[in-house]
């Protein structure tokens, strides 16, 4: 009988538990930033080296405005689903511009300051996906 108590009061109590912050706070930096990276024109291409030239701008930016979208709507509606899909998009993504700019570092000859925002929204992703932050 108390093991039947204390599992519900311990499905009570993580229902209970607020959501890891970073989650909402990677949603948010990855909007702007997607919406940023559309708005102003070639913003990537200027940072990168000439052989980037047919880097697709406009399709990153709106990779990181809809994954960010996608776990801003999981997190707020407490839908699972989109909050993994949103997680693991934004890795993805976040990812994939770290390798870019650590590319372009080394292509270039001088460190450049975006490899270190682009690890560290990659790490506060990964950071999130291992903490779940979307319910199992």
């Amino acid at each position: 009988m108390t093991d039947k108590n204390l599992r519900k009061d311990i499905k009570i109590a993580k229902l209970k538990r607020l959501y890891h912050p970073l989650g909402l706070l990677v949603a948010i930096v990855s909007i702007a930033y997607g919406e940023f990276t559309i708005r102003v024109n070639d913003y990537l291409i200027a940072n990168t080296e000439p052989y980037f030239q047919s880097l697709p701008v406009k399709v990153i930016g709106f990779a990181l405005l809809l994954a960010g979208l996608t776990k801003m709507i999981g997190i707020l509606t407490d839908n699972t689903l989109a909050r993994k899909i949103g997680i693991w998009s934004l890795s993805g993504v976040w990812f994939a511009l770290f390798v870019l700019a650590v590319t372009f570092s080394f292509g270039s000859g001088y460190p450049h300051p975006s490899y270190l925002f682009n690890f560290l929204a990659w790490a506060s992703c990964l950071i999130v996906s291992f903490k779940g932050d979307y319910r199992e």
